[in-house]
Formats: C-alpha cells, structure tokens, sequence
C-alpha cells in the first residue's frame, strides 16, 4: 500500500494552485527538501505575486460589496479620503473592525489610490504581497480600491 501524501505536500500542490485528489500518494509527489527553508518560501512567494501583478491589477474582480458592521480592514498606502487615522477612525464609527497588519482573518485590504514611496517593490509593498498569497491560498481577504471601499458609506 502506497503512502498518503504528507499535509506538507499538499500544501505545496494548493499553493502552486495545481489541482489534486485528496487521496493522492506521496510518491506522486516530488517536493525538493529545500522548500521548507524559509528563505526559499519567501523568494518564490515574491516571484510569484511579481508574476502575477506584472500582468493584473491586485484588486479582486470584481471588488465585492463592502460591508462595514463587523468586518475587518488593514489599510496600505497613502488615502485621497485623508489621513490614514481618518480612514481607519471612520471604519470603527461604522462598526468595522481596523487591523494593523494582514492575516487569514482579515476581511478587506484597501489600498490606498495614491500608493506609497515606502513600498517595498514600488508598486507594492508587504500588505499586499501577503493579501495576494493568502488570497490565493484560502480566499481571503478582499483586496479593494480605496474608491471602492469608501463608495459604500
């Protein structure tokens, strides 16, 4: 009896988006030991969000409805709307939840229109390179346009 692929190998195979039977073996995988380095990890999840923002826009299409009470929000770049405080002040008067970083549990990252110098790789920075990642692998969270967001108040 062949042994069942590994939740590592797994994750790997949803990471690279290649579909899979959950009863899959482990010798039908092949995933090179040096994956679990950190250092590697991080390097093909930069690769791979250039890829994909060199031929797309990170926003979700199409942005989904925004709904304020309970949901939560992480703000990156600079806001037409105001200062980011202004942003996240109004958030919470609207019953929305205001993280400061991004996470699996976060329901929406705006971004702000007119970006920011201090973004890691110019056109985007940490925030959303980990929204895409997350987005990619569990569907969350929500990335949207500053004028998006702020045209459900």
């Amino acid at each position: 009896m062949k042994a069942p692929a590994t939740n590592r190998q797994k994750k790997v195979l949803r990471f690279f988006g290649v579909p899979f039977h959950e009863t899959i073996t482990a010798d039908e995988i092949e995933v090179p030991e040096d994956w679990s380095s950190r250092g590697a990890i991080q390097a093909f999840r930069e690769e791979m969000v250039s890829h994909i923002l060199a031929s797309e826009s990170p926003y979700d299409t199409p942005q989904p409805d925004v709904l304020f009470q309970g949901s939560s929000f992480c703000f990156t770049g600079k806001f037409d709307f105001g200062p980011r405080k202004a942003c996240e002040d109004l958030i919470r008067e609207k019953g929305g939840k205001v993280a400061k970083g991004v996470s699996g549990a976060l329901d929406f990252l705006v971004i702000g229109t007119q970006g920011s110098h201090d973004w890691k790789r110019g056109a985007y920075g940490n925030k959303i390179e980990k929204a895409i990642v997350l987005r990619r692998e569990h569907g969350n969270p929500a990335i949207i346009s500053e004028d998006h967001c702020f045209s459900f108040l």
